[in-house]
């Protein structure tokens, strides 16, 4: 039943819904950074790049984050740190897939100023949207799909680990098969 996985949508929303979310697991994600290249404060928020030393994906979706890959990310004075990531994944068995994920990390309310002045929080959450591209025949479901990331961002080991969701659109089952809505 669609409101297990999504009760928190009334059930006025979810009866005229036409597609439905589905969320699919996909794999843990475990990314290691090097020490991070401070930029300090810009009119943006505090500029930080983090660049990997590589990374593992494990679940459906299996293979390693390959180095370099990189997280540009800025805090926002309310403490909120945009994450703007763009990775090179090379799979079990050797193709490539182009990660661009963008989201949210929160170092929380007083997150900017303890970053500026170099404190780090241990464990801040995250939640991400990722989209990812390739040129294997293999993989080309990843292009009809939208991965979600939930996790954490160890901040003194300089690690991401997070769980992907694969969310897919499916019909409504309490809905007939028709393409608009009637009046009402």
């Amino acid at each position: 039943m669609p409101s297990e996985s999504f009760p928190q949508i009334p059930a006025d929303v979810a009866s005229r819904l036409q597609f439905w979310p589905e969320l699919e697991y996909t794999a843990q994600v475990e990314v290691k950074f090097r020490k991070p290249v401070v930029f300090g404060e810009t009119p943006d928020g505090l500029r930080i790049n983090f660049y990997a030393e590589g990374g593992v994906l494990r679940g459906a979706l299996s293979g390693r984050v390959l180095q370099n890959s990189a997280d540009y990310m800025v805090i926002r004075r309310d403490g909120m740190g945009l994450i703007d990531i763009r990775a090179t994944v090379e799979t079990d068995d050797g193709a490539r897939l182009w990660a661009h994920e963008v989201g949210l990390v929160d170092f929380g309310e007083s997150g900017y100023q303890r970053l500026l002045s170099g404190e780090y929080q241990d464990t801040p959450r995250l939640q991400t949207y990722m989209r990812l591209l390739t040129d294997s025949a293999a993989y080309a479901w990843v292009h009809r799909v939208s991965f979600l990331a939930i996790g954490t961002a160890d901040m003194k080991d300089l690690c991401l680990r997070y769980e992907l969701f694969a969310l897919r659109t499916g019909l409504n089952p309490a809905r007939p098969n028709d393409c608009c809505m009637s009046p009402g």
